[in-house]
């Protein structure tokens, strides 16, 4: 058996791993974020598999678990092999842009600041205290 995360509709079972609906600390709202993003992440994955193949779309409770795991294993992998036939290896050329034609954005290009020098990126944030100070 294992864990499924979850959000606030899914029952109280102990195989559901909900978010934190209130976090008041600092770990409770680390987890919270994670745990939001983590879920958004699959269910985006079983939207998309959902939408190309119709086996995943029905019920799974008449299916052996190790047929479920490779139902879902071959359409993982079927999946990737789409995603990388597909793949345009031509866009990673760089774009020459007309200067002259202004209808066409600047691909590849890095924002200029008002000096005309070249922005720095700048580090990742992770901290949320740092974050609103910065945005206020």
């Amino acid at each position: 058996m294992g864990y499924y995360l979850a959000d606030h509709i899914y029952p109280r079972w102990t195989t559901f791993v909900k978010s934190i609906p209130n976090p008041r600390s600092q770990k409770q709202k680390l987890f919270a974020t994670y745990q939001e993003g983590y879920r958004k992440d699959v269910e985006r994955c079983f939207g998309i598999f959902q939408a190309r193949w119709l086996i995943i779309r029905g019920t799974a409770r008449m299916f052996d678990v190790e047929i479920l795991r490779s139902i879902m294993m071959t359409c993982i992998i079927l999946h990737n092999m789409i995603v990388e036939d597909e793949y345009d290896y031509d866009a990673l050329e760089v774009y020459e842009s007309d200067p002259m034609n202004t209808a066409l954005p600047r691909i590849y290009e890095r924002p200029m600041g008002p000096s005309g020098e070249p922005f720095e990126p700048e580090p990742l944030v992770r901290d949320g205290l740092i974050m609103t100070r910065m945005v206020d």
